[in-house]
């Protein structure tokens, strides 16, 4: 008796080590489907603007970071605004 739960756990153990991915998991599990933030993409498309008009010596480096640090303050700014207003809006749910 003791044999035989050890064999089939055993089994049971390499049989669960062998299995494939499941068909769920790909279709289900894609990250980039579930989370979009439009600002945070506009934000990103307008960086590698920057970047890339510094890149082909469009502006200067202090023209570059000048942009950058503009871009970088407006999206903190809407990031801040949107999160009080989740604050608020969740405040008066309940």
């Amino acid at each position: 008796m003791k044999n035989t739960i050890i064999l089939v756990s055993i089994l049971l153990l390499v049989g669960c080590s062998y299995s494939q991915p499941d068909s769920w998991h790909s279709s289900y599990y894609v990250p980039d489907r579930w989370l979009r933030d439009p600002k945070f993409s506009d934000y990103k498309q307008k960086r590698e603007e920057i970047e890339i008009g510094y890149l082909e010596r469009k502006f200067r480096y202090e023209e570059y970071m000048d942009k950058m640090q503009e871009l970088n303050k407006l999206y903190e700014e809407g990031v801040r605004n949107r999160e009080d207003d989740h604050y608020y809006s969740e405040r008066w749910i309940y």
